[in-house]
């Protein structure tokens, strides 16, 4: 890896592996799409697969995916009937295929949707949920969580690693970081 991963966006990793810049990336399948769609020819060489299993099993952190009305909104009805005709069979599945099967909620009656078995690269992808766990897991989500993680603490943490801080320093740094959040002294 070049010293630029150290200040990627979020769409970096994709744009190396599409240009073949890179070879490997733990990401959706945003790369393999953007490639397919825009016929690249390294969308055939393009494979995806689970997240690898530790020696504590398989697990990924699950997106968070929520929709929700506001106490104060004016149009309260209005907004229940959108979330109501969104999540009816026919529209949900009409979204999981005008989104070729990329970045929705992962439900179980989904998980034999047609989308799955018109690409053969996709077939793993609906029991993705199975190992799927929140932020922060075993904990119950909560705002904590977030907030580690809108802090950046884990990437930075090993960004400080790979660019000469020994391990054990940016460890203790990171447990640091994570304690000021849960004892609110963030500033």
């Amino acid at each position: 890896m070049t010293n630029a991963v150290l200040s990627w966006d979020d769409a970096s990793n994709n744009r190396c592996l599409v240009s073949g810049h890179c070879s490997w990336i733990h990401n959706p399948i945003s790369a393999y799409e953007t490639a397919r769609t825009r016929n690249m020819p390294i969308h055939n060489d393009i494979y995806l697969h689970s997240t690898p299993a530790g020696p504590a099993g398989r697990y990924g952190g699950m997106g968070g995916a929520s929709l929700g009305i506001w106490k104060f909104s004016k149009e309260i009805d209005l907004a229940k009937a959108f979330l109501a005709y969104l999540f009816e069979e026919k529209n949900y599945s009409d979204w999981i295929v005008a989104s070729n099967g990329f970045n929705h909620l992962a439900l179980r009656s989904y998980e034999t949707h047609r989308i799955w078995q018109e690409n053969p690269k996709f077939t793993f992808l609906p029991k993705e949920a199975q190992d799927g766990r929140s932020r922060g897991w075993p904990a119950k989500p909560n705002e904590f969580m977030q907030m580690i993680e809108d802090s950046y603490i884990l990437p930075n943490m090993v960004a400080k690693t790979v660019t000469g801080t020994p391990i054990d320093q940016a460890i203790q740094w990171g447990e640091e970081q994570v304690r000021k959040v849960l004892e609110g002294k963030t500033g």
